[in-house]
């Protein structure tokens, strides 16, 4: 699913989740393509024209929400701006992280930059200046519904352009937020004076849902890949039955994440469309029940991972022309020039695409948990001992206290699994009568991807335990082996009993990090 990341990003071009992601955790540069600014100029200036010809524009001539009865004159364009800026400066909560503020500063640049928007280009060039010397908005995660796009957060980045909010420290010894017009002043840049629609332009879209979703899409792939090589590792380990992984499976059920599952899985075991129907398990995987009949998770990994897959590509799909959209309102028709109002800026895809990417990742949370209770329970697999235990069992309790941990978060997945988007509550005076709660989806989902990964991590550990155990690594196709290694360059084999949070923090910090993916093209 992943593709090829250009070294430098295209501000205005078809960007790619994984650019966003890219660009937001290796501060790659970005650029505006060569037309981007005859576009924004062009755009700016029809609306002018509009504007000279006394058409009511929302937001530029009219008060907002429900105040859009109320009509301003020219001169009140530049007080009506700020104030939106100033009232809608509302959110609370934690701050989006550093990585969180540069792929909104993307998004928000590569949506506006398409030129139907009516923004000046100064104010796109501040924004890109800003992100150029990782100047970050403070931006509070909570405030937003979603509906007219992430108003809140929104405002708050906007804010800091005027040199009136504040920005992330850059002092690794000090995190306090540091004034904006400090920041501003050190950096040479000149705040944002918003005219006519700038302000309305820059918090009216879904640039912080859709970036945080862009985000989540790298890291729920980058799972996809890991799972896929655990459960190979799994099966490789447990001597399960090959069969259940022909190629025939997913040519009768051709959906596509099947068929990609399938094909990884094949591949990685050595299982082509000559093998035998018939093939058998090896000794004792057979002892514990007929070959036939493996439990599911074992069985059905390639099901599990396929749909699984299906979940990833709907949401990446979604994200991906979420990003190369238009999202505010009203927008300027490039080609004749006339204002259109309207409700782009309703985030509903991305909440629908983040709540169904949630669910996708809480079932696969438990899908692992239930590969790390029968890989603790010698009645369940019949090889390997009580919870892994390489010492005397009693005296050492292996990994009973990282299944534990792995139950405690499986229930906290499954208390985040009742999706945001159901959860319409009308506001701004019921002009806001149906709203999408977008943001608090991609905002869940990313919670979501932090408990999962520290689930996978666990596993992780547990399986390079069985590898030590069994001493099989030459049997493992090379990306487990190097998975394993990867495994195995955070954390020892356990012996006896030792702390284990330190080293399954790493190893989660390690994992996020790691393009697994990539392990299968080497």
């Amino acid at each position: 699913m992943l593709k090829q990341v250009p070294a430098k990003i295209a501000i205005g071009e078809n960007l790619t989740s994984e650019e966003i992601y890219h660009a937001a955790t290796q501060q790659k540069a970005a650029d505006f393509s060569p037309s981007v600014q005859k576009t924004i100029e062009d755009s700016e200036q029809k609306l002018n024209q509009c504007i000279e010809r006394g058409q009511l524009i929302y937001g530029v001539n009219t008060g907002f929400g429900p105040l859009a009865k109320y009509q301003m004159s020219s001169d009140q364009s530049n007080q009506l701006q700020k104030n939106l800026v100033f009232h809608l400066s509302s959110g609370v909560g934690q701050p989006y992280s550093a990585e969180q503020v540069r792929a909104i500063m993307l998004v928000r640049l590569n949506n506006l930059s398409k030129g139907y928007s009516g923004v000046s280009f100064k104010t796109l060039a501040l924004l890109k200046n800003m992100l150029d010397q990782d100047i970050l908005p403070f931006i509070p995660q909570m405030g937003t519904v979603g509906a007219s796009g992430d108003l809140t957060p929104l405002a708050h980045l906007a804010l800091a352009m005027m040199g009136q909010g504040h920005v992330l420290s850059r002092d690794p010894n000090n995190d306090a937020p540091v004034p904006a017009d400090q920041a501003l002043i050190e950096a040479g840049l000149a705040p944002l004076v918003p005219e006519k629609k700038d302000a309305l332009a820059l918090v009216n879209g879904t640039a912080a849902m859709t970036a945080v979703a862009a985000l989540n899409a790298h890291h729920a792939d980058n799972i996809y890949h890991l799972q896929t090589l655990l459960s190979v590792m799994d099966i490789v380990s447990s001597k399960a039955p090959k069969e259940a992984y022909h190629p025939i499976f997913a040519e009768v059920r051709p959906h596509k994440g099947m068929i990609h599952a399938f094909n990884n899985l094949a591949a990685l075991l050595g299982v082509d469309g000559s093998a035998s129907l018939g093939q058998k398990a090896s000794n004792s995987y057979q002892q514990q029940e007929t070959a036939h009949q493996a439990v599911y998770s074992l069985r059905c990994v390639g099901q599990e991972l396929g749909a699984f897959y299906d979940c990833l590509d709907h949401h990446q799909t979604t994200v991906d022309v979420e990003i190369n959209s238009v999202s505010d309102n009203p927008l300027v028709d490039k080609a004749s020039g006339e204002v259109y109002h309207g409700g782009n800026f309703y985030g509903q895809h991305i909440a629908y695409a983040s709540d169904f990417l949630g669910i996708g990742l809480i079932k696969m949370g438990v899908f692992m948990d239930r590969v790390v209770a029968r890989l603790c329970d010698p009645s369940k697999n019949k090889m390997f001992p009580e919870y892994l235990s390489d010492q005397t069992i009693g005296i050492h309790s292996g990994f009973m206290g990282a299944q534990v941990t792995v139950s405690s978060l499986v229930a906290e997945l499954r208390s985040l699994s009742t999706p945001a988007s159901i959860q319409s509550v009308p506001t701004n005076n019921d002009n806001q009568d149906v709203v999408t709660m977008g943001t608090i989806a991609a905002r869940k989902t990313a919670q979501i991807i932090d408990l999962v990964y520290y689930i996978i991590s666990i596993e992780a550990l547990m399986m390079a335990q069985i590898v030590d155990l069994q001493q099989n690594i030459e049997d493992l196709p090379l990306p487990c082996q190097r998975l394993y290694q990867l495994v195995r360059s955070v954390t020892p084999k356990l012996q006896e009993d030792r702390p284990l949070s330190y080293e399954i923090e790493a190893l989660t910090k390690v994992l996020k990090q790691e393009a697994i993916a990539s392990f299968l093209d080497k």
